[in-house]
């Protein structure tokens, strides 16, 4: 018997540097931010943040004001979406919302 089935959503986003090397412009990702955020209970909520390889780290190191600001930009988008989340939370059931969306479904059809 399949039980305690959970629902969550994943947000993802990336700090990406323009780098000028010579005449040519390329794109380093210095960072990568995941969210997690339990659709069952939207208090529960996880965001991590992961600097890839040597050359990250070290266009990172240059550039850390704007990955900051970057990083801030997303806790700021999942946090809104977290808040929206909440405030739409009139059942705690998964179940029970799932027949309310489909039931709103029916209404719009």
């Amino acid at each position: 018997m399949l039980k305690n089935v959970t629902q969550s959503i994943t947000i993802t986003g990336e700090s990406v540097i323009d780098v000028t090397e010579g005449d040519a412009v390329k794109q380093v990702t210095t960072e990568t931010y995941t969210c997690r955020i339990s659709s069952d209970n939207p208090e529960d909520i996880r965001i991590s943040r992961s600097t890839l390889g040597a050359e990250s780290k070290k266009v990172y190191k240059e550039h850390r004001e704007e990955c900051r600001e970057d990083y801030a930009a997303f806790e700021d988008m999942v946090y809104s979406i977290q808040d929206e989340m909440l405030a739409n939370t009139g059942t705690t059931n998964l179940e029970e919302r799932v027949t309310e969306l489909e039931k709103q479904a029916v209404e719009n059809v």
